[in-house]
């Protein structure tokens, strides 16, 4: 270690301590690249906009964004919920909903997204109610709502539409479910695809890479093209951006020479071979060792890194085979079968 290396600030140990620990798969702190998968997805709500007020908006109502774990899903579906196009009165509101919530009759599942709304301060949830009448629920922060999904008020007015994140669909597309529930599943996705229920509300489903295809299955009637995002990995200019970002987030306070940065950015295309999930677990392991080395970026071992990366990579595919694919034996061949296409360093 060299003498003279500087030591971090006090507020960026405390921001990378943050980013190390933190366990949200769905919180895109650096964000880079999919700005073609983002471009479609605004494309598709501005036409979901334009609808707005037709009796049957028509079918192209769905995006799904699929991919291999550690594709990035959640972190797009993250991105969704943080940002939208700026300049508009009123923007679309994003909300996340359980996969199984799809198993519910639609109000049950209307009535959720209500409650998730509620929470908001855009008044989203509002707007949305001006679109139902009867049937009384109550929800903290908005008293008695009646809610009839068979009699919906005709609206002439371009809202911006409510924007439904499920994430990890095959996780309930996956599974043996009794009647009532399949048949539930069936009518919600025809009803979010084709906008039969009249709300201005625009379904963004994420899963692996057979998604697409359990939902055609499930009832969602045959997405059009461009309708099926599958997120690949990230390009070497993009590699360099997010290494960037995060030299410039949180260790600007002692930024390393250009030298250092440069054997970091060899390393995490190495080890990371672009795949998002790796390059995460590549950063957290680089600020580990920073803080290991009194804060000091210049004093990273790259070889303590690439060990504590692959760790994290053995930890992410053992909780996922014993956690929410244990015993579902159908959605632990698909993850099998996206491990198979990729080489050594991609596992």
């Amino acid at each position: 270690m060299n003498d003279d290396s500087r030591c971090l600030d006090e507020k960026q140990r405390t921001a990378l301590d943050l980013f190390i620990e933190r366990r949200d798969r769905g919180h895109a702190e650096i964000f880079v690249g999919r700005k073609a998968e983002l471009d479609t997805i605004r494309k598709r709500l501005e036409t979901v906009i334009a609808r707005q007020g037709e009796s049957a908006p028509g079918s192209d109502m769905t995006i799904v964004v699929q991919g291999a774990p550690g594709a990035g899903k959640s972190a797009l579906l993250g991105r969704l919920m943080e940002e939208w196009p700026r300049g508009r009165k009123s923007r679309p509101a994003a909300v996340r909903v359980e996969a199984a919530l799809l198993k519910k009759p639609m109000d049950t599942l209307i009535t959720a997204i209500l409650s998730r709304l509620s929470k908001k301060t855009d008044g989203s949830a509002r707007t949305l109610l001006e679109f139902v009448d009867s049937v009384t629920v109550g929800m903290p922060g908005l008293g008695n709502l009646e809610i009839d999904f068979d009699r919906l008020r005709s609206s002439r007015r371009v809202l911006a539409p409510v924007v439904l994140l499920f994430d990890e669909i095959q996780s309930v597309l996956g599974e043996r479910m009794t009647e009532e529930a399949s048949g539930n599943v069936h009518d919600n996705l025809q009803r979010l695809h084709g906008g039969e229920h009249g709300l201005p509300v625009f379904a963004v489903f994420g899963g692996l890479a057979s998604s697409a295809d359990l939902l055609q299955q499930a009832g969602l009637t045959r997405l059009s093209s461009g309708s099926e995002l599958t997120l690949e990995c990230f390009s070497e200019s993009e590699l360099n951006e997010l290494l960037d970002r995060f030299v410039d987030q949180y260790l600007s306070s002692a930024r390393p020479a250009g030298e250092t940065v440069e054997q970091w950015r060899t390393a995490l295309l190495r080890d990371s071979q672009g795949w998002p999930m790796h390059c995460r677990n590549f950063l957290v392991a680089l600020g580990e060792n920073v803080g290991m080395r009194n804060w000091r970026p210049e004093a990273v071992d790259l070889n303590d890194v690439r060990r504590r990366a692959a760790q994290r990579r053995c930890d992410y595919y053992a909780h996922r085979m014993r956690g929410p694919l244990e015993g579902r034996h159908g959605l632990l061949s698909a993850v099998l079968e996206d491990l198979a296409r990729r080489g050594p360093m991609e596992r």
